[in-house]
């Protein structure tokens, strides 16, 4: 894996190949290896971007750099290929390509799709969708290129309403080679209290049929409304799916023998009495639109992610030519000062990292990975028959000249100077605190946890306050304007020299650093 650290070269703006050969001479003499670079600027004189885009990317290459660029349709009509064909701009010296994902439905603009399901089809190919479409794509991974096949919905709507999208929330592949799928719609204005129940739909492409839907999707008691997760069990023949968002209710599993049900699935079913199908006039669906409304409220009020004046998430995972980001966990950080963090990430390879004012400055190969000390020490706190669990993991400096301790089973304990425990609780309530830091100055203490398969945490400790549950590692955050980003499997964290900023480092393929100012609980 080969960390990229770029320049940027544009070609058809008035600087020629002699000056972008003597400017990637010098850059690949201080370590750069990597050209970001664009086909698609307006301003870009067409003809000298014909001509002299293959050139400098010849001489890129020369010097060991690959090539990074924006692409859309401008540029592939300009040279005379399909969008989606990789391995052509491949071999026009394309080695990392950025599309827009700009999607229409309806007359509708979004500024980005979230990736739907992708299942593998017997064909070998990975099937594609998104939240914002209905278009089902196939990517070969010999090839590199990408097919649309076609619109999965056999209707331009599956409901009466102009302020919806309809898209596909789970597909499987069924024995026969048979595309099954679940669809789902959200109101455009999120706001409103409406909200449609999911349909089954099943398309064999393969075979050359048309897509179908079958009606709507679940029992007659309840109706599916948001499938989470929707799987085949190919050698048994049973279609298994997940759903929640029902209004306040918990989650359902429906299991389809689909042996019995495709001899049935064109024939009329039960009458649905689920609430969830009456239109929204209708005085029997305000009870289930009020609870809906009121869930909504409560999930957006009382999510779980980390609360803070301002969050910086940095993707490490960014930077490295090749996807194995398995081979990428945060492995150490620490403030330099207020304003820098330096860290060490990787596996089997370890990198060390600088980030400052939420950017990251360097990033190079290390053989070092300095050992944490902890504290260890006998009487720890632990559940009842859970004692041999009673082990320290992690310890940091605490006031008057006491350590904090955090134990295999999640929980925290002072240990003072005299060698007595005082336990102060469970931190985490699933698997181990894996790290924690301190400021003695402000008196906070931080530390992060949890199981890896499970969901980590974030807490916060003062002697003034107790011990404080502050949440995920999630932000969505449209006013920093710093896109999604969530990692569930937090490993380190450092605090800054104020005691203000806490750092997170995670342990998940992304890779990502989050650095925190003033979090708070709620």
């Amino acid at each position: 894996m080969k960390p990229l650290r770029g320049t940027a070269l544009y070609c058809g703006i008035g600087n020629t190949i002699e000056e972008m050969e003597a400017h990637l001479k010098a850059a690949a003499a201080v370590g750069i290896n990597a050209v970001f670079s664009s086909l698609q600027l307006p301003e870009a004189d067409k003809e000298i971007l014909l001509r002299d885009f293959p050139k400098m990317a010849e001489i890129a290459h020369s010097y060991g750099m690959a090539i990074d660029a924006d692409i859309s349709e401008r540029s592939a009509d300009l040279f005379g290929l399909d969008l989606h064909d990789f391995a052509a701009f491949k071999k026009m010296g394309v080695d990392y390509a950025r599309i827009p994902c700009d999607k229409t439905h309806k007359g509708w603009k979004f500024p980005y799709t979230y990736l739907g399901p992708c299942p593998i089809g017997p064909d070998g190919r990975l099937y594609i969708t998104g939240n914002n479409t209905d278009l089902l794509s196939a990517l070969d991974p010999k090839t590199g290129k990408i097919e649309c096949i076609g619109k999965m919905f056999p209707a331009e709507l599956l409901c009466d309403d102009e302020g919806q999208h309809a898209f596909v929330s789970g597909m499987d592949f069924d024995k026969d080679g048979v595309l099954w799928f679940a669809t789902m719609s959200f109101r455009y204005d999120e706001g409103e209290y409406f909200k449609v129940p999911s349909m089954l739909g099943r398309w064999n492409f393969l075979g050359g049929e048309a897509p179908e839907i079958l009606g709507v999707f679940g029992t007659a008691e309840r109706a599916q409304t948001m499938t989470d997760s929707f799987i085949i069990d190919r050698e048994r023949d049973i279609l298994y799916s997940v759903s929640t968002n029902h209004n306040h209710h918990s989650p359902d599993v429906i299991a389809i023998d689909l042996k019995t049900f495709r001899m049935h699935m064109h024939e009329k079913g039960d009458v649905s009495r689920d609430k969830l199908l009456y239109a929204p006039g209708a005085p029997e669906y305000k009870s289930f639109a009020d609870g809906w409304h009121e869930t909504k409220v409560n999930i957006a009020k009382y999510a779980p992610n980390i609360k803070a004046e301002k969050i910086e998430p940095l993707r490490l995972w960014r930077e490295f030519s090749k996807p194995n980001f398995q081979e990428m966990p945060i492995r150490q950080l620490r403030f330099k000062d207020e304003k820098t963090v330096e860290g060490i990430c990787g596996n089997t390879q370890y990198y060390q990292f600088t980030i400052e004012n939420g950017k990251l400055t360097s990033i190079a190969p290390t053989d070092k990975l300095p050992q944490k000390t902890c504290l260890r020490c006998g009487n720890l706190p632990a559940y009842p028959g859970r004692q041999w669990r009673a082990n320290a993991t992690c310890s940091c400096e605490w006031l008057d000249n006491a350590n904090l301790v955090g134990t295999e089973d999640g929980f925290l304990a002072k240990v003072n100077a005299d060698g007595s425990v005082y336990s102060i609780g469970p931190a985490i309530s699933q698997g181990p605190i894996r790290d924690l830091c301190s400021n003695l100055e402000s008196g906070i203490a931080y530390g992060v946890g949890g199981d890896q398969d499970d969901v980590g945490n974030l807490f916060s400790y003062s002697e003034k306050d107790g011990l404080k549950y502050l949440g995920v590692t999630i932000c969505d955050r449209a006013d920093d304007d710093i896109g999604t980003c969530a990692s569930f499997y937090p490993t380190c964290c450092a605090i800054s020299p104020s005691g203000k900023k806490v750092a997170i480092g995670v342990g998940d393929r992304l890779s990502c650093v989050y650095i925190y100012t003033k979090p708070y609980c709620i």
